[in-house]
């Protein structure tokens, strides 16, 4: 059983070896140019890298005759077979013959093309006959250049001058002027160019073809081609980033770029402080991320290759500053027009008889709350009818200087300070009597004061009038 899978094993390698093989060949002109009755020659030499096997050189047309050829050849070994082929239904000039090598064992089939150039025989003069290897770059992204390399041999000895090479695609193209001398026994005329081309950056993804054309003389004498494929290219948005700066305002514009091949998503954000968001609009709106503690102004960003888009952050400060302008001049323009004195009146109930108010005690609080200086003061009031002003002496509050008296308007008491300094603040008392007994409340009037700025100008001020509410719980 053991032995059996063994020669299994040994029989799938040799089958896998012997498919994985290839055919070597190389063709070596000895007569490439003739005339259209003779026989072009050449050598073909085949290395077999794979098992023994027999191999069919032959050339399946109508154009040529050739006599297929059958050999053997045995592994890692290489062969050597002449090849003798007619034109036969040709016109003058440079063919690519293509020949085939077949292996018997897999039918596995590879192409070579013998260069054969018929001259006229009616002036013996050898047709330009020239070989073009051209190379390029098989893949790349439209960021990378696109190298570009072609060989070109003459297969005559004839001296070809006003030779012009074209290389041309639909995106570059470029054209170089050269010559060959001839090619002889012991010298092999040619002619090597290596180029570098750009590809637009937004070339979609794909196949496209580079052509390569000689002329001679303006007439074209050979054309082969060449396929190159673009790759998806899918780099960062390109952001170029401008400002504009104004007092108080900045502006600030992202233009945003996709330089690749393919449309692309991108998530673009800016970092900003919660303070300067309140001041803060976007064009268009952006939306709002807190990361890491940190507050990010956030664009989702859609572009198509090749297309553009821009947004726009505008920080204006200037409604702000304005605002704590007039609340500033709103502030000084208080602390100048404002009157420097306050007159504050209160009162309180001392005595009660017969469930009613008989006597109070009012204060009359002044003060001066700008920090300059005020003069001549006088402070006046007005005691109602139903009462009278009790008179007594008590050290420490000011005495009025008049007591008027006036049957209609009641009594009236003046108080006369000469200076009043500033921040100062005075509290003045005195008693009143109730001529009958109040029940519920009673009403007290507005206390005036006049008195002469510090720039000469005669002010007044009034206090609130007060009312004064008898409750009997407080009795």
């Amino acid at each position: 059983m053991r032995k059996l899978t063994l020669y299994v094993l040994i029989i799938l390698l040799l089958t896998t070896f012997a498919s994985a093989s290839s055919i070597d060949a190389k063709i070596v002109p000895v007569k490439d140019a003739i005339s259209a009755n003779e026989e072009a020659a050449f050598q073909l030499q085949i290395t077999n890298s794979g098992l023994s096997d027999d191999f069919k050189v032959y050339y399946n047309g109508i154009e040529w005759y050739m006599t297929p050829v059958n050999v053997k050849i045995n592994p890692f070994e290489t062969e050597t077979i002449n090849i003798n082929i007619k034109p036969l239904y040709v016109n003058l000039g440079q063919h690519a013959v293509p020949l085939k090598i077949k292996r018997s064992s897999s039918n596995e089939i590879t192409d070579l093309d013998l260069i054969i150039n018929i001259k006229d025989e009616s002036n013996n003069e050898y047709l330009p006959t020239i070989s073009v290897k051209a190379d390029t770059t098989s893949e790349l992204t439209p960021d990378k250049a696109l190298d570009v390399k072609a060989n070109i041999i003459n297969r005559n000895p004839l001296n070809l001058e006003n030779l012009k090479l074209l290389i041309e695609s639909e995106y570059f193209s470029k054209e170089e002027d050269f010559s060959l001398s001839p090619t002889t026994a012991g010298n092999i005329s040619e002619f090597e160019i290596v180029s570098k081309f750009r590809i637009p950056e937004t070339t979609s993804p794909g196949r496209f073809n580079i052509f390569f054309t000689v002329l001679l003389n303006g007439t074209e004498i050979y054309k082969t081609s060449e396929t190159s494929t673009v790759l998806e290219h899918i780099p960062d948005f390109e952001i170029n980033k401008t400002d504009d700066d104004s007092l108080f305002k900045s502006k600030t514009k992202y233009n945003v770029k996709n330089s690749g091949n393919v449309g692309s998503t991108e998530t673009h954000k800016v970092e900003i402080s919660l303070f300067k968001q309140m001041f803060t609009s976007q064009v268009p709106e952006a939306s709002l991320l807190k990361e890491n503690g940190k507050r990010y102004l956030m664009w989702e960003v859609e572009l198509e290759s090749g297309e553009e888009t821009e947004y726009m952050i505008v920080t204006n400060y200037r409604p702000f500053l304005l605002l704590i302008l007039i609340i500033t001049a709103v502030v000084v323009f208080y602390f100048l027009l404002r009157n420097p004195l306050v007159i504050k009146k209160t009162a309180k109930v001392i005595k009660y008889e017969e469930g009613g108010i008989s006597m109070l005690k009012v204060m009359i609080i002044i003060k001066n709350i700008s920090e300059k200086k005020i003069t001549k003061l006088a402070i006046k009031d007005s005691i109602p009818h139903l009462a009278e002003y009790y008179r007594e002496d008590h050290l420490g509050s000011l005495a009025p200087a008049k007591v008027i008296r006036h049957d209609k308007k009641g009594t009236s008491l003046v108080w006369e300070i000469e200076e009043f300094d500033g921040f100062e603040e005075r509290i003045i008392s005195y008693k009143l009597k109730t001529h009958l007994k109040v029940l519920g409340g009673i009403t007290l009037n507005a206390v005036a004061g006049r008195f002469k700025s510090s720039k000469g100008n005669i002010r007044e001020v009034k206090s609130a009038p007060l009312r004064l509410v008898f409750n009997k719980k407080d009795q």
